[in-house]
C-alpha cells in the first residue's frame, strides 16, 4: 500500500474519536470529496468506535492506530486496535430488523453497508475498509 494520506495513533478512549473524524473530514474537503462526507463519516466513526469499545475495551493504556489512503477511486481505511479479535461472520448483512443483537448493535452491519470491501485480519487485529467513491455519494442509493 502507498504512504497514508493521514495516520493517527491515540489512546483507546472515545473522546479522541471526534478529533480524528474532524481531521479526516478536513482532508476529504481538500480532496473535493464533500459529496461523500456523510457516508464516510458514518463509516469511520463506527469503525473507530468499535475499535475503542470492543477491541481495546476503552482502556486508554491501549492504542488505536488508523490510516487513511487514497487510491484512484477508493478511500481505504486501515484500523488496528490490538484487541482480542472478532469473527465478522457472526454479524449478518444490514438487516431489516430493529437490532442486530442487543449487546453489539449496528456497527459491523453499517460498515458492511457503506464499505465496498470489509476485511479483518485475525493475526494482527487490523480491520480494512474500502470505500468506493464511484458507489457511495451522499443522497444516492
Amino acid at each position: 500500500m502507498h504512504e497514508p494520506a493521514l495516520h493517527f495513533r491515540f489512546p483507546a478512549d472515545l473522546e479522541h474519536i471526534d478529533h480524528a473524524v474532524c481531521r479526516v473530514q478536513e482532508w476529504m474537503q481538500k480532496q473535493g470529496l464533500e459529496r461523500h462526507l456523510f457516508r464516510f463519516t458514518l463509516l469511520i466513526r463506527e469503525a473507530l468506535n468499535n475499535a475503542v469499545v470492543h477491541g481495546a475495551k476503552c482502556d486508554p493504556a491501549r492504542q488505536i492506530s488508523f490510516s487513511v489512503f487514497r487510491r484512484e477511486e477508493d478511500i481505504i481505511l486501515s484500523i488496528n486496535d490490538t484487541g482480542p479479535g472478532f469473527d465478522p461472520e457472526r454479524f449478518p448483512e444490514y438487516p431489516e430488523t430493529e437490532r442486530v443483537c442487543p449487546e453489539h448493535g449496528w456497527g459491523v452491519p453499517l460498515m458492511r453497508k457503506f464499505a465496498s470491501r470489509f476485511s479483518y485480519d485475525q493475526k494482527d487485529g487490523t480491520t480494512v475498509l474500502v470505500y468506493a467513491l464511484k458507489d457511495g455519494a451522499d443522497g444516492e442509493e
